[in-house]
């Protein structure tokens, strides 16, 4: 898992890291999706590592996701992942660098609940539990 998370601007791997870490009980991979989320390479990757970057570690991600929007607001780089982060940072109770309008906001929750429903998934799994 580490490994995938370490895959830098490897968008498939570490996309995949990103879901395979809330199979992780507790904290155990929490600074790792963390380090990822401050690192990421755009769009294809932002998201779903602030959504589960928010899950895992809470305000403790948003220093990470900080970082990541004051890189990728150059203009050259910036993408709709500013927004999606944004509003990660908004929901974590931290000050966005920019607002993130209601679509963002939406779609944050969206995959929010997404990585939700997967870690609770991967926990009954992990308890021998059958899954609905």
């Amino acid at each position: 898992m580490r490994q995938l998370l370490g895959s830098g601007w490897q968008r498939r791997p570490l996309v995949m890291g990103t879901r395979f870490a809330m199979a992780v009980p507790g904290n155990e991979i929490q600074a790792d999706v963390v380090a990822a989320m401050a690192t990421s390479a755009g769009g294809l990757t932002a998201p779903p590592l602030a959504a589960v970057s928010a899950l895992l570690a809470g305000g403790d991600a948003s220093d990470a996701m900080q970082t990541y929007a004051e890189w990728i607001a150059d203009p050259m780089r910036r993408d709709g992942s500013y927004e999606f982060v944004a509003a990660a940072i908004a929901h974590l109770g931290g000050t966005p660098p920019g607002v993130a309008p209601p679509a963002a906001i939406a779609e944050f929750r969206s995959l929010y609940q997404c990585a939700d429903e997967l870690r609770h998934a991967f926990r009954t799994a992990r308890e021998g539990l059958a899954l609905p």
